[in-house]
């Protein structure tokens, strides 16, 4: 548990002949974390196997087609289908199959889309004519109007203004006929004039800022505008409707395919995988060379499947790891402690043979949580939102497993504190009846102030809010105290953590002096105040051996891990002092759910009728922040207690993760 998995690294060289077979067994198989190849002067890269490049095309056309098919089907059904199709690995295809139903739902999709196009087109082309008509058709003109006469001339456009446009064209002209109407924002004119005059009539427009509309598109047409409007209308209606059937087929098309889609898709990312690993391998002409990394309990079990598959004509050499290697790691924790690695993936893994935290977390990362956020109810309402959450969110399970054990030890501290949503008490005149009732061990205070109020206290260990005890002389709250003492211990674990790394990867010598150095240092400190303090009394010689063992201490440092070393030596005060968080993230907390509940909620709910309602809205909202506060404070403070307080002193990281060939997100064992 406090080591990661065991590793072998092992060499196979097998015949090209027997590589297909090989890679096929080591896919199912997904234990060989396998180490990319160089090209070197003996041994060349391999090369892709099978049709690689039409794999890679049909990958390209059905994502293209799942991507735009989710909209097809509800949220909920498409996880639903790509749930199971991540649990269905054994669906076996052949490439032609594959190929003739992607390009028949690739033609028909493309078919449909053309005619969506060719309707859009139509469309927008109707829409523009509708605007074109509805400025003639302010002009209440039959169309023939428009259209040239052998004597008359058209102007039909738009002007600026229109005042003294009519005085000016009887200075050109007594012929002719002028039609104003406003359009939105521009004057429609049409002006009917004798073709002697067409230029000087044009020349009086273009005083007006006259541009002239092409008719063109009316040479067909008769009649009023309007009753050109309504036909193009009722017939973008029918394109309309015509569109949105198609739309319904394509997405009938897409969800009747859809599933199959994901079956082909996984099939090809697997068998993408087989082809395209020769590229990690090394290859001579006649022999490919695979190289990497086991579980040394399945060595095994590997070269065993291997030698049946090829009739023992393969060569594998296991060799156990260097110690100056970067061998690939899998944490080996039970499914207790295994939602807590999640910690571990966030931060950075272990190194190989270095101590895998994950327990240690498991242990005390919710008894952090639970001590800042020690309410019952809170603990309560955490429980549940995270077990909702768990449903909701499945690639979210191993945090809100672990958040589910911090919301338990949440409860835990609840009843240790006597704290219900921040209540310590209910108040006897309200609840004296239902408490002796049911014979609830309640305790019965007299509370002194303005007015003496008798109250039932909540049975509890610890006064969190009002809990003192007395440190040299001052009292101090006794939840700071508490954090205080859980960091001290939490530290040495630490420096006993970090003595055990350096002697597996460096001797007893550099343990001692790196780590051992530190208790040391304690020990010496501690009787120098323990002296001060008139605590010990039986030597006088207890401040000079203090003083001895301080000096030995420092040198050992030193000697250990070098003036680095020297400098963090303040750091293990200021350390140890970061644990009083523990004790006031939760003053906070509660101190707030004390003000929400006695100051803001109360004072509504003793008027009662309509106050009531504006209480428990009080309490809702109120107690809904603090809890969500609540989550998020006690959750990053006892991260950073671990990743810098606890991690410091024995923890390096630095680990690559163990990625067996074959293995996927929603497949992370390797088979057994």
């Amino acid at each position: 548990m406090l080591e990661t998995e065991r590793m072998s690294k092992i060499t196979i060289a097998v015949s090209k002949i027997k590589q297909k077979s090989v890679i096929k067994t080591l896919h199912d198989l997904k234990v060989l974390h396998i180490v990319e190849h160089r090209k070197t002067e003996e041994l060349d890269i391999g090369t892709p196997i099978g049709n690689s490049e039409k794999i890679a095309e049909l990958l390209v056309k059905i994502t293209s087609i799942l991507s735009d098919s989710k909209e097809a089907i509800s949220k909920e059904e498409l996880n639903n289908i790509i749930l199971a199709q991540s649990i269905i690995q054994n669906a076996d295809f052949s490439l032609d199959e594959i190929e003739t139903k992607v390009k028949e739902v690739e033609t028909v999709i493309k078919e449909k889309k053309e005619s969506i196009s060719k309707i859009d087109a139509s469309v927008s082309k109707k829409k523009e004519l509708i605007l074109k008509l509805d400025v003639l058709n302010s002009l209440y003109l039959n169309l023939e109007s428009y259209k040239p006469f052998k004597s008359i001339i058209c102007f039909v456009g738009t002007i600026k203004h229109k005042e003294g446009l009519k005085d000016k064209l009887e200075k050109v002209t007594s012929t002719f006929k002028l039609h104003t109407s406003q359009n939105c924002k521009d004057l429609v004119v049409a002006l009917f004039v004798d073709r002697k005059k067409e230029k000087e009539a044009l020349d009086v427009l273009k005083q007006y800022n006259f541009t002239e509309l092409d008719l063109t598109f009316i040479e067909e047409m008769k009649g009023l505008p309007l009753s050109h409007i309504t036909k193009l209308n009722s017939d973008i209606q029918k394109h309309i409707a015509e569109k949105n059937a198609i739309i319904k087929k394509i997405e009938t098309i897409k969800s009747k395919n859809i599933e199959i889609m994901y079956q082909y898709k996984n099939f090809l990312s697997i068998e993408a995988e087989k082809a395209e690993a020769p590229l990690n391998f090394g290859q001579t002409k006649e022999t490919v060379i695979i190289t990497g990394w086991v579980p040394s309990k399945r060595v095994d079990k590997i070269t065993e499947k291997l030698e049946s598959i090829t009739n023992n004509r393969i060569f594998i050499e296991p060799i156990a790891p260097d110690k100056h290697e970067s061998v690939p790691i899998k944490l080996k924790n039970n499914l207790i402690v295994k939602p807590f690695e999640f910690f571990m993936n966030l931060y950075t893994l272990p190194k190989y043979k270095e101590i895998d935290p994950s327990f240690f977390i498991f242990l005390t990362f919710p008894i952090f949580f639970g001590f800042m956020l020690g309410d019952v109810g809170y603990g309560i309402v955490t429980l549940l939102l995270f077990l909702i959450l768990k449903r909701l969110i499945p690639a979210a399970k191993d945090l809100l497993k672990a958040m589910m054990v911090c919301s338990f030890w949440s409860i835990l501290f609840g009843f240790i504190f006597g704290e219900y949503f921040g209540f310590e008490y209910v108040k006897s005149h309200a609840w004296q009846t239902i408490i002796e009732t049911l014979k609830l061990p309640l305790h019965k205070e007299l509370i002194e102030g303005a007015k003496n109020e008798i109250v039932y206290e909540f049975p509890r260990l610890i006064n969190r809010m009002h809990g003192e005890v007395n440190v040299l002389g001052n009292e101090i709250n006794l939840v700071l105290v508490i954090g205080a003492i859980i960091g001290f211990f939490h530290i040495n674990l630490s420096i006993l953590l970090g003595f055990i790394n350096e002697l597996k990867g460096h001797g007893l010598k550099t343990a001692i002096l790196a780590r051992a150095s530190w208790y040391v240092f304690e020990a010496g400190l501690a009787l120098i105040v323990l002296k001060s303090l008139g605590i010990i009394t039986a030597s006088s010689y207890t401040n000079y051996i203090g003083i001895a063992l301080l000096v030995i201490s420092i040198v050992m440092i030193y000697l250990g891990e070098g003036a680095q070393g020297i400098i963090e030596i303040p750091s293990i005060f200021s350390n140890t002092l970061s644990y009083l968080r523990l004790g006031a993230v939760g003053l906070a907390s509660v101190g707030l759910a004390v003000v929400i509940n006695e100051k803001l909620a109360m004072p509504f709910m003793e008027k009662g009728g309509i106050f009531i309602l504006i209480s428990i809205l009080i309490l809702i909202v109120g107690h809904g922040i603090n809890i969500a506060l609540g989550i998020i404070g006690p959750f990053l403070h006892a991260i950073r207690l671990h990743y810098v307080e606890f991690f410091m002193r024995f923890y390096k990281g630095g680990g690559k993760p163990f990625k067996p060939f074959g293995a996927n997100a929603n497949n992370e064992e390797e088979s057994e």
